[in-house]
């Protein structure tokens, strides 16, 4: 897969959480792609400044539209997650950090 740069657009959607406590929505961001599906996408945060710098992202897909406007659900990791087989090994690490965004090229 050849790595792009894409630029997450946080949304609030049900809110941002980080376990148990509510998190303030983030700034977007571009990240560095390293997986990418027809429903999921997982990269590291590459935005200088950002509060989330280096952590990594995985976006799942939650909501789809002909027109666009897709809808993804947010996972944020410290450490890269393990993809077992072209798919994301789910057991492998807790998100630190979940929420909702849109993303574009």
């Amino acid at each position: 897969m050849t790595m792009t740069t894409i630029t997450v657009n946080p949304v609030y959607g049900y809110g941002w959480r980080r376990g148990a406590s509510a998190e303030p929505v983030p700034a977007p961001c571009k990240i560095q792609t390293s997986h990418r599906t027809s429903s999921e996408i997982v990269g590291k945060v590459i935005e200088t400044g950002h509060p989330y710098l280096n952590y990594w992202l995985v976006l799942g897909l939650r909501t789809s539209s002909p027109e666009g406007g897709d809808y993804f659900n947010v996972y944020m990791y410290e450490q890269e997650p393990s993809i077992v087989e072209g798919d994301l090994d789910r057991t492998t690490h807790k998100p630190l950090v979940t929420g909702f965004a849109t993303f574009r090229e």
